[in-house]
């Protein structure tokens, strides 16, 4: 049996061989890892210029079919809202985005005041009109009379 001191020894010995078989392994592991790491980031014998744009077409791709389906309808459909509100005169029956139903009764630049009821009038903001139901007739007396 081994004395005392020979025993440590035995378990330097020991520790510091499973230190350089891990340290190693460690090591080895590293480069390997570096290796494929360079491997990947490497070219792979494609042509540089011609795989970066390959990998742009899917995003140009997608951003022509987002403007054809959401983009460009959408400033359409605004246009006809601003072309809608600069035309808008009294007597011209609208509705709100609230769901108020009324006749203009006076415009400015930025409000329309409506009468919902007869004696009953309120003040919304120009954009926030809808739509307009019934445009206003012209009054046949005034035409007669020019």
């Amino acid at each position: 049996m081994l004395s005392w001191p020979a025993r440590g020894m035995a378990w330097n010995i020991l520790l510091r061989n499973i230190e350089e078989v891990c340290l190693t392994s460690e090591i080895k592991r590293r480069f390997v890892g570096m290796d494929f790491l360079a491997y990947a980031m490497g070219s792979g014998g494609t042509g540089g210029q011609g795989g970066s744009f390959g990998a742009f077409v899917p995003l140009i791709l997608m951003f022509a079919i987002f403007y054809f389906l959401l983009i460009r309808p959408q400033q359409k459909k605004a246009k006809q809202h601003r072309a809608m509100l600069s035309s808008l005169k009294k007597g011209d029956r609208v509705v709100s985005s609230g769901g108020l139903h009324g006749q203009i009764t006076g415009l400015t630049e930025d409000t329309v005041t409506m009468e919902i009821a007869p004696k009953v009038r309120v003040k919304v903001s120009r954009s926030s009109v809808a739509g307009v139901i019934g445009r206003s007739e012209p009054n046949p007396q005034s035409q007669e009379t020019k």
